[in-house]
């Protein structure tokens, strides 16, 4: 086994990452994230190559989001605008969705403003503001005070969305987590606009079900795709201050609501015996009455 902390250039490693691919040896970024802020404008120099970009083949087309990925594990500021970019102007495929959140997350509230610009931006891919979408929702996972903030912001996106697309589906998809009264009101309203390929019909079934503000809706850190997760101190800290958050949030969740009956699901037959699907039917009902329900409410 090679022990890379031998290896004295920056470059070195660089030159590894690139060779290994896919198959990164989680103790090679184990050493990058070591060497931290040291490592942080050899990896941002990566991010803004193009040649880095070229390869569309395993080993080295991997290289850049490697780069990204272990940039979110080191969380120095200075490399915020890179990953910005990166995410704006290069698709990765599932990286975009799955790994471009958490990496732009963990700069916190600090970088809430730069999230809130990408999302807000119609100039920019749907692919990269769903992205800043879901990093304001796991800042806030971590940050209970900037939640207000954040389903205000995402109401707003999703009511000023005008036709069917990704974004307005995205959007939804996160406030239906949240599942505040105020988020509830801007589905029942996208539903209504035809914005949601009817997919949330049965958007009623979030105020008695939804959990809130979940970090383990999304839960993967940068160093996951490496190896085992939390192996690092700072992996450590950071999920103590996941756990954290959680038991502040709890401390005001609403109560839970027991279930006296199996849940129908949107396109199961509706119990009623009528023959349709039960978000055509009495679904379709339950929906308007909750959206009636959530406008009264102060």
């Amino acid at each position: 086994m090679t022990d890379w902390t031998t290896t004295t250039s920056n470059d070195d490693l660089v030159s590894a990452l690139r060779g290994f691919g896919y198959d990164t040896p989680f103790a090679l970024a184990q050493e990058v994230v070591r060497r931290g802020p040291g490592m942080v404008d050899t990896l941002r120099a990566v991010v803004r190559d193009p040649a880095a970009w070229e390869p569309r083949k395993a080993p080295e087309n991997m290289l850049p989001v490697h780069a990204l990925l272990l940039l979110g594990a080191i969380a120095d500021p200075r490399a915020l605008p890179d990953i910005l970019w990166a995410t704006r102007t290069h698709y990765m495929e599932e990286y975009t969705s799955a790994s471009m959140p958490e990496v732009l997350a963990v700069f916190g509230p600090s970088g809430m403003p730069d999230l809130a610009a990408l999302a807000w931006d119609p100039t920019a891919p749907a692919y990269a503001r769903t992205a800043a979408l879901r990093a304001m929702y796991l800042v806030a996972c971590d940050h209970p005070s900037r939640r207000d903030e954040v389903v205000t912001a995402l109401t707003d996106i999703l009511r000023g969305c005008t036709q069917p697309g990704d974004l307005a589906l995205y959007t939804a998809c996160i406030l239906e987590d949240v599942a505040t009264a105020e988020a509830i009101a801007a589905i029942a309203e996208a539903n209504a606009r035809d914005l949601l390929y009817g997919e949330f019909d049965g958007v009623a079934d979030a105020i008695v079900e939804g959990t809130g503000w979940q970090w383990s809706t999304f839960e993967r850190d940068p160093m996951q795709h490496f190896g085992p997760g939390g192996t690092l101190d700072h992996l450590r800290e950071r999920q103590r201050r996941i756990a954290d958050a959680r038991l502040l949030a709890e401390a005001t969740v609403r109560p839970a609501v027991a279930r006296t009956a199996p849940k129908v699901g949107r396109n199961d037959a509706c119990p009623c015996g009528s023959g349709k699907k039960y978000k055509k039917c009495c679904g379709a009902a339950s929906v308007a009455m909750a959206s009636t329900t959530v406008a009264r409410r102060p």
